[in-house]
């Protein structure tokens, strides 16, 4: 066994503890977790505070972005077996394996990595900052809920933009249709040939069905001026 002894230049040092039975020892809080910052120099418990929250937020910013990219390495891992599959097409099957690696893949990674690594946070501020967590958690529902509504919205109106284009195109073949339908009876010249009522037809444009009905046709009568006597 050895022993090292090691010797150091007398300094001040500033220490955040709890004073019990004459020693210096770490304080506990109500959630059980426990402060004992100790830093080289003179300074008071607020900037000691200061920078312990400092460092602590450092790390745990580093922390949730490590776990952002190992979520990300992840999904890359998992969608990789796809690129490889393509490999058997030939000619192209590398080129869109490539293609896929290199663009399609990282934005499927980060598509589902963001919302995990949010939800993991919030998780964690249900605990240490349950305002903040509640407040994440409306604001997100909020923004999910406002995208699908806004999805279905535009799916109604296309479905309603095809409907009306459908419709509109049935009507002008209808209405074309008509156009270039010709009546049984077009081109047909009815005439008056005295007193009594009597027709005639000019029958060379009648289709062989029998001709119109005339019989409750108004009886044309025209009048004739009675000889004066002299």
């Amino acid at each position: 066994m050895r022993i090292k002894w090691t010797t150091g230049k007398p300094q001040t040092i500033s220490i955040v503890a709890e004073l019990k039975n004459g020693r210096l020892d770490a304080f506990e809080t109500s959630r059980g977790g426990k402060i004992l910052l100790v830093q080289a120099g003179e300074y008071t418990s607020t900037e000691m505070f200061q920078q312990a929250d400092r460092a602590n937020t450092r790390l745990t910013w580093t922390l949730r972005f490590a776990g952002f990219i190992l979520m990300f390495l992840s999904i890359m891992t998992i969608l990789q077996p796809i690129s490889t599959a393509l490999d058997i097409i030939p000619v192209i099957g590398d080129w869109i394996g490539e293609g896929l690696e290199k663009f399609v893949f990282p934005c499927i990674a980060c598509t589902i990595s963001v919302p995990i690594s949010l939800f993991m946070i919030s998780l964690a501020w249900l605990v240490y900052r349950p305002k903040m967590a509640i407040l994440m958690c409306v604001t997100l529902v909020t923004v999910v809920g406002c995208f699908v509504v806004g999805v279905r919205r535009l799916k109604t109106l296309e479905n309603n933009g095809d409907d009306s284009v459908g419709h509109e195109d049935q009507g002008n073949s209808a209405l074309s249709s008509e156009e270039g339908k010709e009546t049984p009876y077009e081109g047909t010249s009815l005439y008056h040939s005295g007193s009594d009522q009597e027709y005639g037809a000019n029958t060379d444009d009648l289709p062989p069905s029998s001709p119109p009905d005339l019989e409750d046709e108004p009886e044309i009568r025209v009048p004739v001026d009675a000889p004066s006597r002299q």
